[in-house]
């Protein structure tokens, strides 16, 4: 079970692709009904580029719909500072499933958000730090981390996940030093 992303070598668009977001979301969800800036239901996955497909532990997975309708959409962002227009992209993702539930069900789980970090336009910011506490944690259950990715479009330079263990760190989950 995982998600990957199918780039062509030669593709126009590639270099302007700038991540993808899948979500689940409600089949009755009606089309047109919400801003770029939204998301369309449940985020199940991300990538940026340089990142590698996001393979699923064994026995893990995330369950898509089940005995319901499941209406996944597919978030492309552009970055295309210099306005190239007439591109046609023909990349996509590749949906890796297995037919049996699976014993342990997986999720996303957004710790910060770039819209919460505000940096003015020539202002220098040191550090900014969103938060995900234990007491967030505890709401949803005991968690294992499999995967992380951190991104902050321009807005940061260094990037860094602490995980921390009763108040202590414990390590970095990922970090980006050249971002």
């Amino acid at each position: 079970t995982g998600f990957a992303p199918i780039l062509e070598e030669d593709s126009p668009a590639r270099p302007l692709i700038h991540h993808y977001v899948l979500s689940i979301e409600d089949p009755e969800q009606p089309e047109g009904t919400r801003t770029c800036n939204d998301w369309p239901g449940q985020p199940i996955w991300a990538w940026t580029t340089g990142e590698a497909p996001l393979l699923f532990p064994e026995g893990v997975g995330i369950e898509l719909g089940g005995d319901k309708p499941t209406k996944l959409t597919l978030q492309v962002h552009y970055d295309n500072p210099e306005g190239v227009s007439g591109v046609v992209d023909t990349n996509g993702i590749e949906i890796l499933v297995q037919k049996e539930p699976p014993k342990t069900l997986g999720a996303m789980l957004t710790a910060g958000s770039i819209f919460d970090i505000s940096v003015a336009s020539g202002e220098q910011k040191d550090f900014a730090a969103p938060r995900c506490t234990a007491e967030d944690t505890q709401k949803i259950g005991p968690i294992t981390v499999f995967a992380s990715l951190v991104h902050a479009h321009e807005t940061g330079q260094t990037l860094w996940m602490d995980h921390y263990r009763d108040g202590k760190k414990i390590g970095e989950l990922n970090r980006d030093d050249e971002y």
